[in-house]
């Protein structure tokens, strides 16, 4: 019988103080997936930004860590790392990644070619090798090239094309994890959350404000490419006083505060090529909770739900404005049914079944 391996890069709680600019919509994400899919073992290489451990390889949870890291070395880590895990996987086993990253490219060539492993990956984050240039295009090409070697694929963008049977599934809603809606909506209050930076628009919200005095705005979220005092300095430049940034909350407190706003934003500058590949989790979440969710891009899975708007802060005041005097809906039961963990299960399922059939 073939083991299932799931490879991650999800960092365990007990690390989360000592680690910048974690990606927890990431860290949901590959959580969602450990739970829909039957896996014999678990592991994640621990991204290059985790300082040194006493323990190279500890389990917590359930899953088990890798991080080779000597002497604040990033090159030994990414050999060492991809090593412990070829040594930790059968052959003919089933390896399913998420993402495919400098940190485990070299892993898929190993498994393919000397273990003749089936590999399959999540796509979540596409980068084309050409919008690079240098050595950073000769890695990312290398990197790209691993894609040849995949079974197959769970992509979170229809833009997203490579070389192997793909299924698009922009995302995945745990309904058991879903808070009841017990909360009173506050009429006016603006949810902003995520990785909180000038990519993902948060000087364009807090400028926006300018125009709705009687609107208050709430940031959650770790900074992405600016620091506190960058994000505490564009809220002081506000004439309302009307925005508050509540940095990273814990699940419950998020979960309260989201259910009490009544309008989300969503909200990528699209002149910048991450976004042309990426799908963003917060807006599945935003309309799990019948958020009127407000987004610069049209995403057509969920485009009967969104309002879109320009990437500029009238653009985004008016269609506050507009949406708030529209009827709220129910959109929790559309998210759940078509991307519940059932659905993701079957998809997976469904593509390492057709990829072991046709072998």
């Amino acid at each position: 019988m073939n083991d299932n391996y799931f490879i991650g890069s999800i960092i365990p709680d007990s690390l989360f103080q000592s680690v910048e600019k974690i990606s927890f919509a990431s860290i949901n994400y590959q959580k969602k997936v450990i739970k829909t899919f039957r896996f014999d073992e678990v592991l994640c290489l621990l991204p290059l930004n985790v300082p040194n451990q006493k323990k190279k390889f500890f389990v917590e949870e359930g899953v088990g860590y890798i991080h080779y890291k000597f002497f604040g070395s990033r090159i030994f880590k990414l050999v060492f790392d991809q090593i412990a895990a070829y040594s930790r996987i059968r052959k003919a086993s089933t390896v399913v990644f998420y993402n495919i990253t400098i940190q485990n490219f070299i892993l898929i060539y190993l498994l393919s070619r000397f273990k003749k492993c089936y590999c399959f990956s999540i796509v979540a984050d596409y980068e084309d090798y050409k919008n690079y240039t240098g050595i950073k295009r000769f890695v990312q090409k290398i990197i790209n090239s691993s894609f040849n070697l995949l079974k197959g694929a769970i992509v979170l963008n229809p833009n997203i094309k490579i070389p192997t049977k793909s299924v698009v599934l922009e995302g995945i809603i745990d309904p058991q994890d879903l808070k009841p809606f017990t909360k009173e909506i506050i009429k006016n209050r603006i949810l902003f959350s995520g990785s909180v930076g000038y990519t993902t628009g948060v000087h364009v919200a807090i400028q926006a404000m300018d125009y709705l005095p009687d609107y208050e705005l709430i940031i959650t979220g770790p900074p992405f490419d600016l620091e506190k005092k960058d994000i505490d300095d564009l809220i002081l430049k506000g004439t309302n006083n009307n925005v508050t940034y509540l940095g990273s909350l814990n699940k419950e407190k998020y979960q309260d505060l989201l259910c009490t706003c009544n309008i989300a934003l969503s909200l990528r500058d699209i002149s910048k090529p991450e976004h042309k590949h990426n799908f963003p989790s917060k807006i599945l979440e935003y309309l799990s909770y019948n958020k009127k969710v407000i987004s610069t891009i049209n995403y057509e899975c969920v485009s009967d739900y969104l309002t879109v708007c320009e990437f500029d802060p009238v653009s985004i005041a008016s269609a506050i404005q507009n949406i708030s005097s529209t009827d709220s809906f129910n959109s929790r039961d559309f998210v759940v049914s078509k991307f519940g963990l059932v659905k993701f299960s079957e998809a997976l399922e469904q593509l390492v079944k057709d990829t072991r059939h046709d072998v």
